[in-house]
C-alpha cells in the first residue's frame, strides 16, 4: 500500500501544501496500521499469557491434587500401620492377661494345697499330741492306781 502511494506521489507533482497533507495522511494511515498491528500483537501476547497462566494453574492444581493424594495415601499407610501395631499390642496384652490369670490360678491352687497340707499336718500333730496326752493320762491313772494299791497294801500290811 505504501509503495503504491509513493508511486502515485512520484507521478504527480504536488505542491508543498499537498505534500504536507499527503505526508500527514500517510503518517496517519501508517500510525493506524502500526496501532492495529500493536493491538494484534498485544492481543496475541495476552492470549498466550492467559494460556500460560491457565496451564500454570492447571499444573499447580494437578500438583496440589497429587500432593493431597500422596498425603492421604501416607495417612492411610500410617493408620494401617498403627492399627496393625495396636492389634499386636492388644494381642500381647490379652496373652499377658491370660498368662497372669493362669499363673494366678496356679498360685492359688498351690497356696490352697499348702494350706490343706499344713492343716492336715496340724491336725495330725494335734491328734498325736492328744494321743500322747491320753496315754499320759492313762499312765498317770495307772501310776495313781499302783500308788493307791501300794498304799492300801502298806496300810493292810
Amino acid at each position: 500500500m505504501l509503495k503504491r502511494q509513493r508511486k502515485r506521489f512520484n507521478r504527480r507533482k504536488l505542491s508543498a501544501r499537498r505534500l504536507f497533507n499527503y505526508n500527514a495522511k500517510l503518517k496517519w494511515s501508517v500510525g493506524k496500521l502500526v496501532k492495529k498491528r500493536i493491538q494484534e500483537v498485544l492481543a496475541t501476547l495476552q492470549e498466550s499469557i492467559e494460556k500460560q497462566s491457565k496451564m500454570a494453574e492447571i499444573t499447580l492444581q494437578q500438583k496440589m491434587e497429587t500432593t493431597a493424594e500422596n498425603r492421604q495415601a501416607q495417612i492411610r499407610s500410617l493408620q494401617e500401620r498403627l492399627q496393625f501395631k495396636s492389634r499386636k499390642i492388644e494381642q500381647a496384652r490379652q496373652l499377658v492377661d491370660a498368662l497372669v490369670q493362669e499363673q494366678s490360678k496356679i498360685c492359688q491352687e498351690k497356696l490352697k494345697l499348702k494350706l490343706e497340707q499344713s492343716e492336715e499336718k496340724r491336725n495330725a500333730r494335734f491328734r498325736a499330741l492328744q494321743e500322747r496326752l491320753e496315754a499320759h493320762d492313762k499312765h498317770v491313772e495307772e501310776v495313781c492306781q499302783q500308788v493307791k494299791s501300794l498304799r492300801s497294801e502298806k496300810a493292810q500290811g
